[in-house]
């Protein structure tokens, strides 16, 4: 059955409908374009462009994603290291803060003793 419908469709698709012979410059009977080497070559190379070009704005495509990671990594990165920055400076603050209050309670007690 395969075969049968296989040879039936091969019989139907091989075979034009009307077949004339046009000389140079005449007009085809038919819409449409007849290809030649000229026109498959142009056409090859046009294809070959349309398609380096899709490669191109992919791959610029996939650059712009790189770069909006890097730059949210970055940004990221710089809170990251402000915030630990800040807790240095308040540490540093803090330490300072809590040595002249322990210096000031050590003259207060010291002053209270030598009473």
């Amino acid at each position: 059955m395969k075969i049968l419908l296989t040879l039936l469709l091969t019989i139907n698709l091989c075979f034009a409908q009307q077949i004339k012979p046009i000389n140079k410059g005449d007009s085809a009977p038919f819409d449409g374009y007849v290809i030649d080497k000229p026109f498959e070559e142009k056409a090859r190379k046009t294809n070959e462009q349309l398609k380096l070009e899709k490669r191109k704005n992919d791959l610029l495509s996939e650059l712009g994603k790189v770069n909006d990671t890097k730059v949210d990594f970055y940004k990221d990165e710089a809170k990251t290291a402000k915030r630990e920055f800040i807790k240095s400076q308040v540490k540093t603050v803090l330490y300072f803060v809590l040595g002249i209050v322990a210096g000031a309670g050590a003259v207060y007690v010291g002053s209270k003793v030598a009473k």
